[in-house]
């Protein structure tokens, strides 16, 4: 290789890099973005719940079950049902929203905007039973 294409390599890497540490950025801000000071006292949920339900009822229910009294779904091979990923050890809604940035072989590749994952993930955290 000449000296002009490795030059061009180089800032070709540097760009891609910068690119990389900006979505790298955007991520992280959107999954570690604290939650409102306006939120009620012992609630640490961020999203609107119900928004979540409707959106989970129209985009995942074809693998999911999503809530109690919908229709099952249509492939139900691998997909945990709602409940049972909102009761599964650890999750919270930085568990979540981690989960739902990053892509998984199993699942479709959505593109969700950060209300869309926020609303989602105050549904399925809502889910979370209670323990005693």
């Amino acid at each position: 290789m000449s000296d002009d294409d490795v030059a061009k390599a180089q800032k070709i890497a540097a760009t891609q890099l910068s690119r990389a540490g900006v979505r790298l950025a955007y991520i992280l801000n959107d999954v570690l973005a604290p939650i409102p000071s306006g939120a009620a006292p012992g609630v640490k949920t961020i999203g609107n719940s119900a928004a979540g339900r409707v959106f989970a009822l129209a985009t995942c229910s074809a693998c999911h079950v999503v809530a109690q009294d919908q229709k099952a779904p249509r492939d139900l091979t691998t997909a945990p049902d709602f409940q049972a990923i909102a009761n599964s050890r650890g999750m919270t809604q930085v568990a979540m929203r981690t989960f739902l940035a990053s892509p998984h072989p199993t699942m479709p590749n959505l593109r969700l905007s950060p209300q869309q994952s926020m609303d989602v993930t105050a549904f399925i955290v809502s889910l979370k039973k209670a323990t005693r």
